[in-house]
């Protein structure tokens, strides 16, 4: 027996064999299920070859072919359709079930990234704190030391001033002793 193509729905509309599409299909297969076939298939060389056929104008090929069609092919295609639409259901409670977990992952990645930045932002405002006041620490170390040197500075010059001072006294003293010394030297 032939392997059964499913050619029963292959007739078109001008009634040409799917396996020989210049010859016209004549005969119905009875032994693969009524597929319809043409002379060629029938031939010594064919795929149907000695196999039980009738004619294509046969009243009980067409109402045996629409009990089968009614009875297997029908059935199948309301089947299928069903299994399909379960598995469409399926496919959409799925889909929808990762659309949601998508949208949980992504709220979630988008509180822990702000968490983040907000660490981030406090750190940043901390150590921004902490230089300021080393920064305001130093000026006030660098005023206080400017201060004492100018401070040292003024002192050192006023000593200054004032060992000059005292030196250009004591020069003026040596001076007018030895004036003194010298007058009294004459007067004697």
């Amino acid at each position: 027996m032939a392997p059964n193509h499913n050619k029963i729905n292959n007739i078109d509309s001008n009634k040409k064999c799917t396996l020989h599409p210049n010859k016209d299909i004549v005969f119905f297969c009875l032994d693969c299920k009524l597929i319809p076939c043409c002379i060629q298939c029938t031939s010594s060389k064919g795929e149907h070859h000695d196999h039980k056929t009738d004619p294509l104008e046969s009243t009980s090929n067409i109402l045996s072919l629409m009990n089968n069609f009614k009875d297997d092919v029908h059935q199948k295609v309301i089947k299928r359709i069903e299994i399909n639409e379960t598995i469409l259901k399926q496919s959409n409670d799925k889909y929808n079930e990762i659309q949601s977990q998508f949208d949980i992952n992504n709220n979630s990645l988008k509180k822990e990234i702000k968490k983040i930045h907000d660490i981030i932002s406090i750190v940043e405002l901390d150590i921004q704190k902490q230089l300021e006041t080393t920064f305001e620490n130093n000026t006030l170390i660098n005023t206080i030391i400017t201060s004492s040197i100018n401070n040292d500075n003024q002192i050192l010059s006023t000593i200054i001033i004032i060992i000059i001072i005292i030196i250009i006294i004591i020069i003026i003293i040596i001076i007018i002793i030895i004036l003194i010394n010298h007058n009294l030297k004459k007067d004697q």
